[in-house]
């Protein structure tokens, strides 16, 4: 979601794709380096069931939290 070239791999349409080319039970797993809830939404939206895993960074139990999305197609 930070580089323009990959927007239309986040978009509705992008994301009905993806969700196509999956079988029933399959799983989009997507990293970023923090929330975004509009993507959470779209996931939905898209007919995902989405689980929204914030992890952080390290095993040291510091630093940055990241955001993984497990979207699996039902």
């Amino acid at each position: 979601m930070i580089r323009k070239a990959n927007d239309a791999l986040y978009d509705l349409k992008g994301l009905k794709t993806i969700r196509a080319a999956l079988r029933p039970g399959g799983v989009l797993a997507v990293w970023s380096s923090g929330p975004d809830p509009s993507f959470t939404e779209r996931l939905r939206d898209t007919g995902f069931a989405v689980n929204e895993v914030a992890v952080r960074a390290t095993t040291r139990r510091s630093g940055a939290r990241h955001v993984i999305w497990f979207a699996t197609k039902t």
